[in-house]
């Protein structure tokens, strides 16, 4: 097992991720950017079956400073280097 989330740490870490740069959690999923590879890409973790999913970041993503949730699930991201906000519809 890769990890193990409970309820107090994964309230913890939600808190913690989504004030930091290109990476949030929502729904216990873990989202964020890679940046180190071109063009950037997006990564969701799900550590209930420690699997991982990766799509590139049609415009190239720049450096991904800013991750959110929005109530419906999607993802917001700021792309600071190509002045974008990108909106990520998540599908259920």
């Amino acid at each position: 097992m890769l990890a193990h989330l409970d309820s107090d740490v994964s309230e913890t870490l939600r808190k913690l991720m989504t004030s930091r740069l290109g990476i949030t959690v929502y729904n216990d999923i873990i989202w964020y950017s890679e940046s180190a590879v071109r063009p950037n890409t997006l990564v969701r973790f799900d550590p209930k079956t420690e699997k991982f999913q990766t799509w590139t970041i049609p415009s190239g993503g720049g450096v991904v400073r800013n991750m959110m949730p929005t109530k419906e699930g999607n993802l917001v991201i700021a792309e600071s280097g190509v002045n974008k906000v990108a909106l990520i519809e998540v599908q259920k």
